[in-house]
């Protein structure tokens, strides 16, 4: 397995990873799918660097996709880094996917100057499981996550 950064010719499949993880979050169902934004925003990945877009391939298969960025809090000039997204398909979780992934992004955070990393799970997939994954590798739970229909 590789961890590498998003390239220009895999944008078509970072968005069919992308609508995949729609498809199956059960928080986006109301939600419609903008295949065009989600290229737009790897392609920010690509021009932007505080913007990271990490992908996992097995062979020449892709696994897994993490979106992220830094930038400063709101209260100072201190710079934070958050997830965005970040999926693996169901067929290779539980496989070093999300971990390389995970960890990728905290180095690539770490050389942006990030004070700290922001994760947490808005797609209703896996909450308890996800959750139990950050903890084991030293994330603490800073508070819940809520959600009401307009």
């Amino acid at each position: 397995m590789i961890i590498r950064p998003l390239r220009l010719e895999d944008i078509d499949t970072a968005v069919a990873m992308g609508e995949a993880l729609h498809r199956e979050s059960p928080s986006f169902g109301n939600r419609r799918f903008d295949a065009g934004k989600v290229r737009d925003l790897a392609r920010r990945c690509l021009a932007s660097p505080d913007w990271c877009c990490l992908m996992a391939w097995v062979d020449d298969e892709p696994v897994g996709l993490f979106v992220g960025f830094v930038g400063e809090d709101w209260f100072g000039p201190d710079r934070y880094a958050a997830d965005l997204t970040f999926w693996v398909r169901p067929e290779s979780r539980g496989s070093s996917a999300a971990v390389r992934l995970l960890f990728a992004f905290e180095g690539w955070a770490e050389s942006k100057g990030a004070k700290e990393i922001r994760v947490g799970v808005s797609t209703g997939i896996g909450v308890e499981r996800a959750a139990s994954f950050y903890m084991k590798a030293g994330y603490t739970l800073r508070g819940p996550l809520l959600a009401k229909p307009a």
